[in-house]
């Protein structure tokens, strides 16, 4: 089937998924939203827990896609006042709704157009199912409350290309607080951001979230963080009258370091 098309303007495709996952958090403050969860609380079966919670979204909008010129994100209250979603709408619901039950789940940007470039559709994963609430809706917008399909659970489209962003992650059958170091982790492609990202300020830390995939461009924004508040690696070089990066201090520190990667990055 068609699935709205996509457009990223100006934008990165990871730019867009924290822009939801931004969108999502603050849904968790929504009263229907919050009605939703504390019902779907009460059912034991994880399953039946999430169809439960997927149908209620359904309900809340119908299918509208974006403008032609760009991709547009509404807030939670935008929606369920307009009642109508886009791919973007329905997914920062869902994922509402499952972080206030603290259901680990994955914000998924996928590519459905073979040969082209590009991402075109959003929808949401747990470790139970696939939510996708535009599949049983038509793509031009006719459908109404009153006339459009039941909605496909755990039913996922065929994609070519794909980008997750995890909203929450489970260590050792718990739910992890520290899911954004794990992401960063997995993405970064370099040790020395790595230990820098555990021992920085926020400043940096908010560079490392806006520039994930960029590497270049995430130093640059680094750079521009207040000197005093920014960690660097020490230099290997030893000067008189400095300490020498293998004085007892800094292995502890970098042995810790290398301890509490290993802590939050190994399987279950």
């Amino acid at each position: 089937m068609n699935i709205e098309k996509t457009i990223l303007t100006n934008h990165k495709p990871i730019d867009v998924l924290l822009q939801m996952k931004k969108i999502a958090e603050e849904g968790t403050e929504n009263e229907d939203i919050k009605k939703i969860a504390q019902d779907a609380s009460r059912i034991t079966n994880k399953v039946e827990q999430q169809k439960y919670i997927f149908d209620k979204v359904h309900d809340l909008a119908v299918f509208r896609a974006s403008p032609n010129d760009r991709q547009q994100l509404r807030t939670t209250e935008n929606i369920i006042r307009e009642q109508k979603a886009n791919c973007t709408g329905y997914t920062t619901l869902l994922s509402s709704s499952l972080l206030l039950l603290n259901i680990p789940h994955t914000l998924r940007l996928v590519n459905t157009e073979k040969g082209q470039a590009g991402f075109n559709h959003v929808y949401l994963m747990t470790d139970e199912a696939v939510m996708d609430l535009v599949l049983n809706q038509k793509q031009d917008g006719t459908d109404e409350f009153y006339n459009r399909s039941e909605p496909f659970f755990n039913d996922e489209v065929v994609f070519y290309n794909k980008i997750d962003l995890p909203m929450l992650t489970t260590v050792n059958g718990r739910v992890s607080s520290s899911r954004k170091i794990r992401e960063k982790i997995r993405v970064y492609d370099g040790w020395f951001d790595t230990v820098a990202d555990l021992m920085g300020d926020e400043c940096k830390r908010e560079c490392d979230v806006k520039h994930i995939q960029d590497p270049e461009l995430r130093q640059a924004c680094k750079a521009k963080c207040p000197s005093e508040q920014y960690y660097t690696v020490p230099d290997v070089r030893y000067q008189a009258g400095q300490q020498s990066l293998f004085s007892g201090q800094n292995l502890l520190i970098i042995g810790g370091v290398g301890a509490l990667i290993y802590l939050i990055t190994r399987k279950k």
